[in-house]
């Protein structure tokens, strides 16, 4: 069964009507399944299950710590790109040793912290897990460089705390591209990554630098690309240069290849992750019998499809061929992830049997009984959508909508302006449901302001 699934009309998340948590906590609401979450971890296991990958889960796809613990259980570690981040993934329970530490911009502080919990902010605010402060957590398993200079950095700041560190550098695959090869502009001018030859210059420099250790390569390969063909290409010149690293004597220990895998249960029109596990097994199989680590880091194909986003109808009004319904949230189209296009379906949560959604590939749209409709939010933007020209059951003020597929980066696609209502975060499993962030309100948004008013 579905974690997400309709009985006689009426929408359920497990076994627990999404009615019931929309009346508890309100409209928006984002909703978790923790089922779903489960099930596609073991897809990307099954899918990949030759190369027996460690899988770590980017916390920016789904921060919650509530989310992020139900995923550490199933094994996946974490993978941060901020120093928040490194603290969300100590939340979730995750052995900080499964932890990668990546992102531009490392503040001095956030590599302190990385090094030896001591230095954790939360540490400092008295913050436990399971009993235990940070200072107990060890440090991070693995720092990802993004230029020689920061390299620079993890050694002074790894001395002064008489600790050792491993490094990953990260190498960005569309720089010193054969002339043969073609890629995407966009990808050539990203700020992240090091090329292939400041790589391997990378390891002789540092060969005998106390306090750090070079030993593994990360890479994004599936920027922008959702076509088995152009990863593969990005996943071959990643091996290219770590082939010819490990020629001048150096032991590559990890190969992280990032996320760039299309959501699963989302569109049929994107490969699934067992064509990617297809294509590039056979290039990885000679580095993981020689014992290196092969990780991703599924983020959208495990959260994607775990969550929706249940909205209220405020006010319906009438336009030329259709009608428009003002929700009390938006979507920013800025910020939507563009493999799923947008959040994909929407549909009333309480509808008439009969008139369910239809499942993705599946089956066909049956329009009787339907309407045309604008869904739009509150803000005063006119970009302020969820989706335009969508043939929907009738639905009236009042009226709740969900919106599906809505697991990854949820609040950040969600619409901010005019200090509306953001989102609550709930998990259900089975018949529980858990608040994970309560919805802010106008006096939460306002709170860190009021206090440098009243100095004015």
């Amino acid at each position: 069964m579905d974690s997400f699934h309709y009985q006689h009309g009426e929408l359920f998340c497990e076994t627990l009507p999404v009615e019931d948590i929309a009346r508890r906590y309100g409209t928006p609401v984002i909703v978790y399944s923790a089922a779903a979450l489960r099930e596609n971890v073991k897809q990307v296991r099954e899918a990949f299950s030759e190369l027996d990958p460690a899988i770590r889960f980017p916390v920016s796809t789904l921060p919650s710590p509530g989310v992020l613990r139900t995923l550490a259980a199933e094994g996946c570690g974490m993978a941060a790109i901020s120093g928040g981040e490194l603290e969300r993934a100590w939340l979730s329970k995750a052995p900080m040793n499964e932890v990668l530490f990546a992102g531009v911009g490392k503040s001095d502080d956030d590599i302190r912290a990385a090094l030896d919990g001591i230095y954790s902010p939360l540490f400092q605010a008295g913050v436990t897990v399971d009993g235990r402060p940070p200072y107990y957590r060890g440090p991070t398993g693995w720092l990802v460089a993004e230029s020689l200079e920061e390299i620079e950095r993890f050694a002074v700041i790894a001395g002064s705390l008489r600790v050792n560190c491993r490094i990953a550098v990260r190498i960005n695959t569309a720089l010193e591209v054969p002339a043969d090869e073609t890629v995407l502009a966009a990808d050539a001018d990203s700020k992240f990554g090091v090329s292939r030859s400041l790589a391997v210059e990378a390891f002789r420099r540092f060969e005998y630098r106390q306090h750090v250790r070079l030993a593994g390569l990360a890479s994004h390969v599936g920027q922008r690309s959702h076509d088995v063909a152009t990863y593969t290409a990005n996943i071959r010149r990643l091996l290219e240069t770590a082939e010819e690293i490990r020629q001048t004597g150096h032991k590559i220990e990890l190969i992280d290849v990032g996320g760039g895998l299309p959501s699963i249960g989302i569109s049929r029109s994107t490969p699934p992750a067992a064509a990617y596990a297809r294509a590039i097994t056979p290039m990885f199989a000679p580095w993981r019998d020689a014992g290196t680590t092969i990780a991703i880091q599924p983020g959208r194909p495990v959260a994607a499809s775990a969550g929706l986003l249940i909205v209220g109808v405020r006010d319906i009004k009438p336009a030329e061929d259709r009608r428009v319904v003002i929700c009390d949230t938006g979507l920013n189209p800025a910020a939507r992830p563009a493999d799923v296009d947008g959040f994909r379906v929407v549909w009333p949560i309480a509808t008439e049997p009969g008139l369910e959604p239809p499942r993705e590939g599946v089956e066909r749209l049956d329009t009787t009984g339907l309407d045309w409709y604008d869904l739009v939010g509150p803000s005063g933007r006119d970009n302020d959508l969820i989706g335009r020209s969508r043939l929907i059951p009738h639905v009236k003020p009042g009226a709740r909508l969900a919106i599906f597929g809505a697991g990854a980066d949820a609040l950040a696609t969600v619409q901010r302006g005019n200090d509306h209502t953001l989102p609550a975060e709930v998990l259900v499993e089975g018949r529980t449901m858990r608040p994970l962030r309560p919805r802010a309100g106008l006096i939460e948004q306002l709170a860190p302001e009021l206090g440098p008013l009243e100095k004015l």
